[in-house]
């Protein structure tokens, strides 16, 4: 079903929001009844100024309810779009980070100067952009955490969100203390940020009544070959119940190196669970997830009937109509199109614009562990085998 109207949104359930257009992920959880609220995971952005967890939260608010908490999973450019729109826009009571950012001296901004040698890192470049960016997200984070204890929320495992309800705990689950303080120190601290921020990734488990949802981060089992101090095999060693949820947000947009076979093995997912991800588009990197082969969605598929997507990774279509579950071999690459002859004139057959709330899934869980209702957005898609 397309995503409901305005005021439709069945808030005596916990409804979560994932959405990603192809480069970041962003989730909306609108918290039920009867202590109403929202919680904000992430960012992105479709076009520049339109950003799906604002639109989401403009639709779906009701009166003058209140934004408990904003999230940022781990320091990495395509997580942060939009987040200082919504600390504006929403007012959180919160705001929950992996790095100290008074203490580190910025993690975000970290990531960018580990660019400092990029050929294009110029004046009104969009590295230049995107620095003043961060620097900006950076001033209200710390201005926001000067303000109290009660502002921050350090994200380690073994905590919790701070939710004043008794019916739904949102813990923390991932990245590791220890690990984590590791990461932070040490030299070329800007220079790891940028290729291994995921390491530090959080993961979060919603737990509301008897049904559990596990939202992964982009928290990898492995980093180019190598086990990292917090990926999932220290995860499920502390926190052995986590397979089998009721919801899964596959980590890392379901990359090879974030499937661990305890997560995502044959059997693992529950009659009725939902697996869900986002794609990325990877610049001049293949595009994630893979459609062909053994890996990525079949490798999903395996542990779960369907996937959902929130939209088709670049360079992808469908042979079949979307508006039900589509089989992963109705998926094909797009024809590269042949160059126009001399004299030609533009088709206009491009890729159609991309509105803030087209790549967006919506899933309705009742505290139960069922999933009442799920509804999408026109570029998201849901494969079967």
């Amino acid at each position: 079903m397309t995503l409901p109207a305005p005021g439709a949104l069945d808030r005596t359930k916990l409804n979560l929001f994932l959405a990603g257009p192809g480069r970041g992920e962003g989730m909306a959880i609108a918290l039920p009844a009867p202590a109403l609220g929202w919680i904000f995971v992430d960012g992105c952005k479709v076009d520049p100024g339109v950003f799906p967890l604002e639109a989401l939260w403009r639709r779906y608010r009701q009166g003058e309810e209140a934004t408990e908490g904003i999230v940022l999973t781990h320091p990495h450019d395509d997580h942060y779009e939009g987040m200082i729109e919504l600390l504006d826009s929403t007012s959180p009571r919160w705001l929950a980070c992996v790095a100290t950012h008074h203490a580190d001296g910025g993690s975000l901004e970290k990531e960018i100067i580990g660019r400092r040698d990029d050929p294009l890192l110029v004046d009104g470049s969009p590295l230049d952009l995107a620095l003043r960016r961060v620097k900006r997200l950076l001033s209200r984070i710390q201005n926001m955490w000067s303000w109290g204890h009660s502002k921050r929320v350090l994200l380690r495992a073994g905590g919790r969100l701070p939710l004043e309800r008794t019916d739904l705990v949102i813990d923390i689950v991932a990245p590791d203390p220890a690990g984590t303080r590791a990461f932070f120190e040490g030299d070329d601290l800007p220079q790891r940020i940028r290729t291994r921020a995921n390491e530090v990734s959080a993961v979060l488990q919603i737990r509301y009544g008897s049904s559990r949802l596990v939202l992964g981060g982009d928290l990898p089992e492995l980093d180019h070959g190598a086990g990292p101090r917090t990926g999932w095999t220290k995860v499920l060693c502390a926190y052995p119940d986590l397979p089998g949820s009721h919801l899964f947000k596959v980590p890392h947009h379901g990359s090879d190196g974030a499937m661990h076979p305890a997560m995502v093995g044959p059997g693992v997912a529950p009659p009725g669970a939902i697996w869900t991800l986002t794609p990325f588009q990877g610049g001049l990197k293949r595009p994630v997830p893979k459609l062909r082969g053994q890996k990525g969605v079949a490798a999903l598929l395996a542990g779960a009937p369907t996937v959902h997507l929130t939209s088709l990774p670049s360079g992808w279509q469908s042979t079949v109509a979307v508006d039900a579950m589509v089989p992963l071999d109705a998926l094909r690459p797009i024809p590269s199109p042949a160059p126009p002859s001399e004299g030609a004139t533009d088709t206009g057959l491009a890729s159609p614009p991309c509105s803030a709330l087209d790549p967006v899934w919506l899933f309705t869980l009742d505290d139960e562990g069922r999933c009442a209702a799920k509804h999408r957005g026109v570029r998201a898609i849901e494969v079967g085998r």
